[in-house]
Order: structure tokens, then C-alpha cells, then sequence
């Protein structure tokens, strides 16, 4: 048969965009708040005049990342490509890496309370799934053709991610913003601890997969300057 070819409907996207703004918007919340409650403290010790320039500019800031990448995932969102022909399923993507999986190979298609689907083959790692958003077009002939290579599998449950996503960012944020705004020296050596292990966490996890995101490859350099900084930043903490 003609290879068919399935993309995501642009409408879709903005409920994806909302969700986004919401999840940001509580991360920057925290993060203001964090930074504000240390720059009026200092502040206040000063005599005044510097917190409400500084916050502002955090405002600033978070009004330019919302714009910033929601643009980006607008791109995203509106490349991606679910290609089925009598051999293979196909996913393409602009920034990561085409996933092919031969229908003969197909282990699992799991579809999950928000009718996402997860087609799996061989093997098992993140990048070599294929996932198919709700919002793509045709979903329920989507849904039958993949049905009739391989039975669907209901999971009802969302996964950790899905359920507790912004709360996993929260806490790998936590200790990074507790090295620069708390100045107890045993709070700050665990927050240093902990910042410093989860980003070298972070660092073997994307040099693993590298190849299939390809915008890990120029963020990498970052990384080890964040902890260089972290570092810094505590020793001058608990020397002081």
C-alpha cells in the first residue's frame, strides 16, 4: 500500500500550548519567589532601591522563555510525521532523531488515559519508542491500523511523568536555588550536594542519548558551567 502519512492537527496545539504556560508559569513562581525573598533580604540589610529593578527583570525574563520556546515547541509541534507503510512505522520530527520500528517487530502499542500511544520494539530504550499525541489527525484511523498489526494494551494510569512532572522539576530546581539564596552552611552543602549530583545525573543522561535529541548536543557545554557555578557559589557560602 501507499505509505500514509499522519500529522497533528494545528488546532490541537493550543491546549498543548495552555498546559505549557500553565507548567511554566508555576515553575517561574517558584523561582521568583525563591530569588525575590533573598534580594529583598539583602536589600533590606542595604538600606533599599535594588529588589524591585531586579525582580522586574525577572519578569522580563520570563516573559521572553514563554515567548522563546513556545515558539520553538510551535515548530515542534507542526513537523511532526507518523509515517505507516506495509513495513514500517515511522516517526519524524524536526530536532530529534527519525524512529523506524518494523511492524514485524512491534512488542507493544499502549494507549493511556489521554489516548496518547506508545508503539515499542525491541528495544526498550526512551528514544526508540514511538509516541503518537491524541492531537494527530485522523486519530481513529490511526488507532485502527495499529490495532491490526498489534492489539492495543489500555494502561488507564499515568505515569509519574505525566502525573508529577512540574513537581520532579520542582524538586530538581529546589537545590540549585538553595545554593544561592539560603545562607545556613549545612543547608547549603546538601543543597550543593544534591544540585551538583542530579546535574551530573543530567549530564550522563543526555551524553547517552545525544544523537537522538539533537538540541542536547549544543546545550551540553551548559551544564558543567551551572555546576562550576553551583560550586563556586558554595565554597564562598561556607568559607564565609
Amino acid at each position: 500500500m501507499e505509505p500514509l502519512i499522519f500529522k497533528l492537527n494545528p488546532e490541537g496545539y493550543s491546549a498543548v500550548r495552555k498546559k505549557f504556560i500553565v507548567q511554566i508559569t508555576l515553575l517561574m513562581i517558584v523561582v521568583w519567589g525563591a530569588v525575590s525573598f533573598s534580594i529583598l533580604k539583602d536589600d533590606y540589610k542595604n538600606g533599599g532601591g535594588t529588589a524591585v529593578w531586579l525582580m522586574l527583570g525577572l519578569a522580563l525574563v520570563y516573559a521572553y522563555l514563554v515567548f522563546k520556546i513556545a515558539k520553538k515547541r510551535k515548530k515542534l509541534y507542526g513537523s511532526y510525521m507518523l509515517v505507516i507503510d506495509d513495513i514500517n512505522i515511522t516517526r519524524k520530527q524536526e530536532g530529534f532523531k527519525d524512529v523506524r520500528i518494523s511492524i514485524s517487530e512491534v512488542s507493544i502499542i499502549e494507549k493511556n488515559a489521554s489516548n496518547r500511544l506508545t508503539i515499542r520494539g525491541k528495544s526498550n530504550a526512551p528514544f526508540e519508542r514511538i509516541v503518537i499525541p491524541s492531537q494527530v489527525d485522523d486519530y481513529g484511523r490511526v488507532e485502527e491500523i495499529l490495532a491490526g498489526i498489534k492489539p492495543l494494551t489500555i494502561n488507564a494510569k499515568p505515569n509519574y511523568l505525566e502525573k508529577y512532572g512540574l513537581l520532579i522539576i520542582i524538586i530538581l530546581v529546589a537545590p540549585i536555588l538553595g545554593v544561592y539564596v539560603i545562607d545556613n552552611k549545612v543547608v547549603v552543602s546538601i543543597c550543593a550536594v544534591l544540585a551538583v549530583t542530579l546535574l551530573v545525573y543530567n549530564i550522563f543522561y543526555m551524553l547517552k542519548y545525544k544523537n537522538a535529541v539533537k538540541s542536547w548536543k549544543r546545550a551540553l557545554w551548559i551544564y558543567p558551567l551551572i555546576v562550576i557555578s553551583i560550586l563556586v557559589a558554595a565554597y564562598f557560602k561556607l568559607i564565609a
